[in-house]
């Protein structure tokens, strides 16, 4: 071994003053014989230098992975830190902090002060926990009291005095992201740095390179060199692109999101969209909001609890959103959850122009609300499949043909199963986008699920069938400071019968047993939705006239009787109607909501599941969700298959407007869209 006083000369002539704590960090296995008597000659020469009245410091760390070990015991598990450090934890009057990997022997007058509370120490996550390095613990200890550290041949990476940065940085930067990456760098490139600014000094003893510093100018220096200059530290994949995202997160900003909710609940008795009268409420109906800001952009999804909503509502409640607080008419989706059970709002006959005055102010001050209140928020979607709920109510017969088991129209479910074939698709994904607040609080659900809202159609009483049942549920569950939004995905040729008979019953307590049902699946997956740190915010719409069918036309002005004999008493047609058979177009749009990889897409209709099979996969890398009945409700979108087969949704009736070239506008459009929103 080299001689000793040479050391305690050297060590001496730093400064190290009697009554000092020192830390001793020797890893190495060729430390001098390693024998029992030089280990003990040094030990008597390092107190030497720290006087009586000094303490002796020794890291006894046990972080190696790999084979179990026994449950550690301060008394018994052998330092993994050099055959120096398991001599002197095993000599007389030595104390050894408790920590599964980061403990420490320490000899001297504080030695006893210093290692109480280790085993308790908590509040810095680190790859070894929150205790190794935590608050409270002796590494903290050592740095109030600005010990002094004396490493020889050290391996760098894995010296405590690093790993000790390594957990405050990560406690500074706690909370700029959802989960703080561990800083792994180049510990030898941030030792040249602190030499060369000397912090740290390093002299030569025998063979051996000795580093020499005060631990806290050391830490604060190197973690000042993490926060100005990281790059030059060579940071490992993972901390480099974390460093881009808070760079990014400092530069611009945090998306931005705030929530509402408003009551849109009618007076009762009110008319529903088929004239039927509705006397009592099961639930209330709600416009909920979620707007979303970045950098400049902003936008909001409003989901109504309403049967449909048409073009004419929609603009207006725009308009005035726009001009109260100038967020762009184009900018605003709205969308109805299409619950049956709910008050004409489409335009169908039974409009109550008290109502909508009240619905457009209610929702325009929803919006207005939610953008009043936005703070920091972090963004998260996943997708998965949905157990149960919902089939295709298209049933294919063996002649060809095709029948729709329309909810309780018993002419279409008792149907002989001898002569039915098949069963068209339903898109078995729901599509779960997640809003949470820095501090982790879900501030709102978004899912997106193709199924129609028919399950208490034969109830006299306003709801919003199981959508609002899911969202009521969702709501109680997430809290107060949460909006939960179901909207309906490819849901044209969709029933929610997998559950229940096609028959029914279709009443409230069934619409309330399928939307928790809903809930928890959607519940659980939420929880799993994983977040990202920023989240981009794009808008496109794009304005589509589309012929309106001949059929149609008839049907207004030839077989006006039918209608009144479909509907309930005191159906008459009305200024929307009068004007699309006057300019025989339909005037509306197709509107994309981007953030980030995701796409919502808003159609104003009826969607069926082959266009959204189609449409979902149009750029490779980005998930496409379509939201059905997004403002206007134009009826039924059919696919060139449905109109060769027949069926319902093609029939003669008031939702039956657009044509088959119709179709191929709306579907083009929204590749157009799609495509502008992925560049």
């Amino acid at each position: 071994m080299e001689t000793h006083p040479k050391l305690v000369e050297v060590l001496s002539d730093a400064g190290i003053e009697t009554g000092s704590v020192l830390i001793f960090e020797a890893p190495g296995e060729d430390l001098g014989t390693g024998q029992a008597e030089d280990f003990r000659h040094l030990v008597a020469d390092l107190q030497m230098i720290v006087g009586t009245n000094g303490t002796l410091v020794v890291p006894t760390c046990t972080p190696t992975e790999g084979y179990p070990k026994p449950t550690f015991d301060p008394m018994l598990s052998p330092s993994e830190m050099g055959p120096f450090s398991e001599f002197f934890r095993l000599e007389p009057n030595v104390v050894r902090s408790h920590s599964t990997t980061h403990s420490l022997a320490a000899l001297g007058t504080n030695a006893h002060a210093l290692i109480q509370g280790h085993r308790y120490a908590a509040g810095r996550p680190t790859p070894w926990g929150e205790g190794s390095f935590g608050r409270g613990s002796p590494w903290d200890w050592l740095y109030e009291h600005n010990a002094w550290w004396i490493l020889v041949d050290p391996t760098w990476s894995n010296s405590p005095s690093i790993n000790y940065i390594q957990a405050l940085y990560s406690e500074k930067h706690a909370g700029i992201t959802k989960d703080t990456h561990f800083p792994r760098f180049d510990a030898i490139e941030l030792v040249k740095e602190l030499e060369h600014i000397a912090v740290i000094r390093r002299i030569t003893w025998g063979s051996h390179s000795v580093f020499l510093f005060k631990i806290r100018p050391m830490v604060d220096s190197a973690l000042g060199l993490l926060e100005t200059a990281p790059q030059s530290l060579k940071p490992e994949a993972g901390f480099s692109t974390w460093l881009t995202t808070i760079e990014k997160i400092r530069r611009d900003g945090y998306t931005m999101a705030g929530v509402a909710k408003a009551k849109i609940t009618p007076p009762i008795p009110c008319l529903r969209w088929d004239g039927k009268k509705m006397t009592g409420i099961y639930r209330d109906l709600f416009a909920r909001v979620v707007a979303l800001s970045y950098r400049g952009n902003r936008t909001a999804l409003v989901l109504c609890d309403l049967e449909a909503i048409s073009g004419q509502i929609v603009n207006r409640i725009r308009e005035k959103v726009q001009h109260q607080i100038g967020v762009p008419a184009e900018a605003i989706m709205i969308a109805a959850t299409h619950a049956h059970s709910t008050p004409d709002t489409t335009s169908a006959g039974f409009e109550n122009s008290d109502y909508i005055d009240y619905l457009v102010e209610s929702t325009a001050g929803a919006v207005c609300q939610a953008f009043s209140t936005q703070q920091p928020v972090r963004v998260g979607w996943g997708r998965v499949s949905v157990r149960g709920l919902a089939h295709s109510r298209r049933m294919r017969l063996i002649d060809g043909h095709v029948y729709t088991t329309r909810y309780g129209v018993p002419s279409t479910w008792r149907v002989s199963q001898d002569v039915i074939a098949g069963q068209g698709e339903i898109d078995p994904d729901i599509t779960i986008l997640k809003i949470e607040s820095l501090d982790g609080e879900i501030l709102a659900s978004i899912s997106n699920f193709g199924c129609h809202a028919t399950v208490a159609l034969v109830s006299t009483n306003i709801s919003g069938d199981y959508p609002g049942e899911a969202m009521d549920t969702l709501e109680k569950v997430l809290g107060s400071q949460a909006v939960a939004l179901c909207t309906i995905g490819t849901a044209g040729d969709v029933d929610p019968t997998l559950e229940m008979p096609f028959w029914g019953p279709r009443n409230d307590r069934n619409a309330r047993h399928l939307g928790r049902i809903f809930a928890a699946q959607v519940l659980e997956h939420l929880e799993r939705v994983k977040v990202q740190e920023v989240t981009e915010v794009k808008v496109v719409q794009e304005k589509v006239d589309l012929d309106v069918r001949r059929e149609w036309i008839d049907l207004l002005q030839v077989d006006k009787d039918r209608l009144v004999q479909e509907f309930a008493d005191g159906w008459t047609s009305n200024p929307v109607l009068e004007q699309l058979l006057s300019e025989k177009v339909i005037h509306t749009e197709v509107q994309g909501l981007r953030l980030n990889d995701m796409i919502l897409l808003g159609l104003p209709g009826e969607v069926f599941v082959e266009i959204g099979g189609m449409i979902k996969n149009t750029v490779p890398g980005i998930a496409i969700s379509i939201v059905e009945l997004a403002n206007e409700n134009i009826g039924y979108i059919p696919t060139p298959k449905v109109w060769e087969e027949g069926g319902y949704e093609v029939g003669q009736h008031l939702w039956g407007r657009i044509t088959l070239a119709g179709t191929d506008k709306l579907e083009s459009a929204a590749r157009r869209v799609i495509n502008n929103l992925a560049t």
